[in-house]
């Protein structure tokens, strides 16, 4: 599953339909991916391990 990134993505942060969706596709499939800014949906749905939400935050600080 690829979760793509763009311009609603901070948006959908807060859509809790979405990201129980999220989660339970995650269960179902072999591999959940990201593209951008769709790391912040996988993070807010609690996917990523420390490092990479680390690595998430210090790239949204530039």
């Amino acid at each position: 599953m690829v979760i793509p990134g763009g311009i609603g993505t901070r948006r959908e942060i807060h859509n809790p339909v979405l990201l129980d969706w999220i989660r339970k596709r995650h269960e179902e499939v072999q591999w959940t991916t990201s593209v951008c800014t769709g790391a912040l949906l996988l993070a807010k749905a609690g996917l990523l391990d420390a490092n990479a939400r680390q690595r998430i935050g210090q790239a949204l600080k530039g």
